[in-house]
């Protein structure tokens, strides 16, 4: 009988965490708010550059590249409502997230 207490338990706090960072995965909002309060407004880049915030959305986390025209600046992980910088920016660009592209 106890064991069946310990495994309903664990069962309920992974649903929990997993309700937890469902609920605190940050939206690309965060990440522009985040990304200006850290390295500041950026200037316009020319007219003929796209500029784009890339995010590989994993439900309980997410990643965000900024990119520029086809750069790929540096990757945060978000999670738990923070970021963590993952890659070091111009072409280092994390090689598992290809494979969600």
């Amino acid at each position: 009988m106890r064991k069946k207490k310990k495994i309903v338990l664990f069962v309920c706090v992974i649903v929990v965490m997993l309700i937890a960072l469902t609920i605190t995965n940050p939206t690309t909002e965060d990440f522009t708010a985040f990304s200006e309060e850290k390295y500041g407004r950026m200037p316009p880049p020319p007219k003929n550059i796209p500029v784009e915030i890339e995010r590989i959305d994993f439900v309980i986390f997410s990643t965000y590249t900024q990119m520029l025209g086809n750069e790929s600046g540096i990757t945060h992980l978000g999670i738990f409502g923070y970021f963590f910088q993952i890659s070091e920016g111009q072409f280092d660009y994390p090689w598992w997230l290809d494979l969600f592209n």
